[in-house]
């Protein structure tokens, strides 16, 4: 394949060959009257990283808003530090050890592109066990309830392509099943979704009727429009269900018309300190989550307290088998 055409492919994620021409398809599956898809959710998290306040609030988010029976996170590497501290007191989580895939079907995985490991460990889970997986910079903003009625859910970013960021599914749907072998058939290894996003949407195509798609409501604003999440305002509480943060894309572009705080400073990375006085969709969600108010906080004002004060109590309580009141210590 020739190089100028690889770098294309691997740059922009997709073109008219690996799409076949394709547009917009809707899926038809119905829903089953009863709930399907298990109220457990799944994080993967693979190598030793910082787990930021992005990390913490997507996991926070879930934790308050799915209210799931578990939230499994499967990793390689146990995060640390504050963020992750505050995280650990959440009683439905439970940490799981797992190997980054490193092939499929005797394919091995390109390591140029770490994502391909968790787009494929994610698959695996799920049909190991069913329940909601979650890339760890999504917010979830309304119940899932309604979508877990269906064998298989996505919703579409980029255009009409679906994101793999947010996947609800049964443990015996044959949408997965079908998903999972276009990997075993074909990967891809030289961009980083040509098999995640261009692939799930080419499974469409095939098999409309064993998926239900949410065309707005779970990654919009995309990754296309997503400064509409840092710089705009707008009612983020009606008419969806989860947001992507594109934490990765407000690195790569903030140094141009980057959000300012207060004191005139622009912002390079989101701290518990400047989510206070971001007047924009992600400040309100982000103080939402943490604070329980999208209102804005002067540096002055008191704190509301975050949100684990009361999982930090009741831990506590149990820890020490007592009434009296804890220490909240440094978290």
């Amino acid at each position: 394949m020739d190089m100028r055409y690889k770098f294309f492919v691997a740059w922009f994620g997709f073109d008219d060959v690996l799409l076949g021409g394709t547009g917009w398809i809707n899926g038809t599956l119905q829903p089953h009257d009863d709930y399907v898809v298990p109220n457990t959710a799944h994080f993967v998290w693979f190598g030793c990283r910082s787990f930021t306040i992005i990390h913490m609030l997507s996991l926070a988010s879930v934790y308050q808003t799915m209210k799931p029976d578990k939230i499994f996170f499967h990793t390689d590497c146990e995060p640390e530090g504050k963020m992750w501290a505050q995280v650990s007191l959440i009683p439905q989580l439970e940490v799981k050890y797992m190997k980054a895939p490193t092939e499929i079907a005797g394919q091995k995985l390109n390591q140029d592109w770490p994502q391909h490991q968790a787009d494929i460990a994610r698959l695996q889970i799920l049909l190991q066990e069913g329940g909601v997986y979650f890339d760890p910079d999504i917010f979830v903003v309304n119940s899932l309830d309604p979508l877990r009625k269906y064998d298989y859910v996505a919703g579409r970013e980029d255009g009409y392509l679906l994101s793999n960021a947010v996947i609800l599914a049964n443990k015996d749907s044959q949408f997965l099943k079908e998903f999972y072998q276009s990997y075993v058939e074909k990967y891809i290894d030289y961009c980083y979704n040509c098999n995640s996003i261009v692939g799930h949407h080419n499974v469409v195509e095939k098999f409309p009727h064993l998926i239900h798609i949410e065309n707005y409501s779970m990654h919009r604003p995309d990754n296309i429009n997503w400064k509409t999440l840092f710089y705009r305002n707008f009612d983020w509480q009606v008419g969806h269900y989860t947001f992507h943060i594109w934490k990765d894309s407000f690195k790569l572009w903030s140094w141009i018309g980057a959000p300012r705080q207060k004191d005139g400073d622009y912002i390079r990375e989101f701290t518990l300190d400047n989510i206070r006085e971001l007047d924009s969709a992600f400040g309100e969600m982000a103080r939402f989550i943490y604070y329980g108010t999208k209102e804005i906080i002067p540096q002055d004002d008191t704190l509301p307290d975050p949100w684990w004060t009361q999982l930090k109590y009741q831990t506590s309580m149990q820890d020490a088998n007592t009434t009296s009141i804890p220490r909240l210590g440094t978290l």
